[in-house]
């Protein structure tokens, strides 16, 4: 759930795939990935004996770096290259602070993190730590519905309305369908409880450095 939820808000939102559930890409690298760093980067926060926003965000810092690297598009974007040309050291600033420093973190980990921990856990320390805006869009019933209409919209932008309403259907379809899945009835484990022990993680590190 963890890996389909990141998998929709960053990449789908961003049009990078739109449809990364029924294509082989999807399920052989981006779920994988996102999946592997979600996780990692979950086990990191936990690590701490009390959750706070810096160990929440940094470890989406890392994630949006270790992506970066692998895709290489902080040297040569595949986006708003000619409008936002400024660079240094052949980096790109303008890409590399939104990637880095917003899309990543927040869209591909810290949401994720936080909406599943709200619909499949106990527990709600990550959404305790939260600033105002993100608490909102994670927290309440209305913000989440915000939140799926600004992603929706946004993955809609420059598709067909076929595409458009078939990439949101079996994006946010399977994220609903995983959720029915996972959910049990009766008293559900804490966020600390599901994501992996530090013998878990080594395993996890493993698998993410040889791919």
């Amino acid at each position: 759930m963890l890996a389909c939820t990141s998998v929709w808000l960053a990449e789908v939102t961003a049009t990078s795939s739109r449809f990364p559930f029924v294509t082989p890409q999807g399920w052989v690298l981006l779920v994988p990935l996102y999946g592997l760093h979600a996780l990692l980067g979950g086990w990191l926060v936990m690590r701490a004996n009390r959750v706070t926003w810096a160990a929440v965000y940094l470890p989406g810092v890392l994630f949006g770096l270790y992506e970066a690297y692998i895709t290489k598009v902080l040297w040569d974007p595949t986006w708003s290259k000619a409008e936002w040309h400024w660079q240094a050291g052949g980096v790109y600033l303008a890409q590399t602070a939104i990637l880095v420093l917003f899309w990543h973190p927040v869209l591909a980990f810290i949401l994720p993190l936080t909406l599943v921990e709200r619909a499949a856990t106990g527990s709600a320390e990550i959404l305790a730590v939260l600033p105002r805006p993100p608490r909102w869009l994670a927290g309440n019933r209305w913000g989440i519905v915000v939140l799926g209409v600004l992603a929706g919209t946004y993955s809609a932008i420059g598709a067909s309305w076929p595409v458009a309403l078939g990439s949101a259907a079996t994006s946010a379809g399977l994220v609903l369908l995983v959720r029915e899945l996972v959910v049990r009835v009766g008293p559900a484990p804490s966020l600390r409880a599901v994501l992996p022990s530090n013998r878990q993680a080594a395993w996890l590190t493993g698998l993410l450095a040889s791919g």
